[in-house]
């Protein structure tokens, strides 16, 4: 997963260069994020995140974002942890446990609910889950491919045919308010996250 955002903060430098890293000790809560968006609403999303004690270190919108997935993915990881043990599981097994139980679904579906803005966001986890998701107004866009060996998600259909010369009918746009869901097995799917809404897409991309 790599992309390459030019700079909306005012500044240049490799800090300001997506993909951003979340890290803990457990791989399952470990983030990778990176995307192509612009939110207009980043302040309610710091003032959610200080609301649950949370200090974020910087106001700019990949960091408050990166943090607010981060504490859903946390909750998620948690949930997972809550049902091993009640499974009667221990040790190692209850982390195993947890890296096959994450559902992404929930961490976008709690955390997009605060997003205001256009956005294609994706993410890695440090377990190996992945995922991709378009916002509700389908103003920023996104279309993906998937085989047994990739999965490629892009701004541009055309781009996507002309890497692996594929026809048009190949390449599949992500629904607005949709998200693309890869597990550690590798296996696709696509899950509403939020109801789509009138449709906004931008004209200029």
């Amino acid at each position: 997963m790599g992309h390459l955002r030019y700079s909306t903060t005012g500044k240049s430098g490799l800090q300001y260069v997506h993909p951003f890293l979340r890290r803990n000790n457990w791989r399952a809560r470990n983030l990778c994020l990176c995307g192509n968006f612009n939110m207009t609403n980043v302040d309610d999303i710091f003032r959610e995140l200080t609301s649950l004690g949370q200090h974020p270190r910087v106001l700019a919108d990949t960091y408050i974002l990166l943090e607010q997935m981060g504490h859903r993915l946390d909750r998620e990881s948690e949930r997972c942890y809550a049902e091993a043990i009640g499974k009667g599981l221990r040790g190692a097994a209850i982390t195993e446990y947890i890296e096959q139980h994450i559902n992404l679904a929930n961490v976008l579906r709690e955390s997009s609910r605060l997003w205001d803005g256009g956005y294609v966001i994706c993410g890695v986890t440090g377990s190996g889950e992945m995922f991709s998701m378009r916002d509700p107004w389908g103003i920023r866009p996104a279309f993906y491919y998937a085989d047994e060996e990739v999965v490629v998600v892009a701004s541009e259909r055309p781009v996507i045919q002309t890497a692996f010369d594929l026809p048009m009918e190949s390449v599949t746009e992500l629904k607005p308010g949709e998200g693309l869901l890869i597990n550690q097995a590798g296996e696709v799917r696509t899950e509403q996250i939020i109801a789509a809404k009138e449709n906004q897409a931008c004209a200029f991309e």
